[in-house]
């Protein structure tokens, strides 16, 4: 995530801004990384496409599960 103060401070158009962090190509149409972490729904685009996520309770590699969302579901 980069801080709404750093783009502000950037001057450069979103589409570029978008085309330097690979969610959108330099000739402006989405990435495979852009549609799957931006677009609502993802497999409109990318059949069978779907993010999966896990929140863990600590940075250690053996921290405990703190929350996990089932493929499809959003999380609020």
């Amino acid at each position: 995530m980069v801080a709404p103060e750093v783009i502000e401070e950037n001057g450069r158009p979103v589409d570029l801004q978008l085309s330097s962090l690979h969610l959108m190509t330099p000739e402006g149409e989405p990435t495979v990384l852009g549609l799957l972490t931006v677009d609502l729904d993802p497999g409109s685009h990318i059949p069978g496409a779907y993010l999966q996520s896990t929140c863990y309770q600590g940075t250690d590699l053996d921290a405990a599960v703190a929350a996990a969302n089932k493929p499809g579901l959003a999380t609020t």
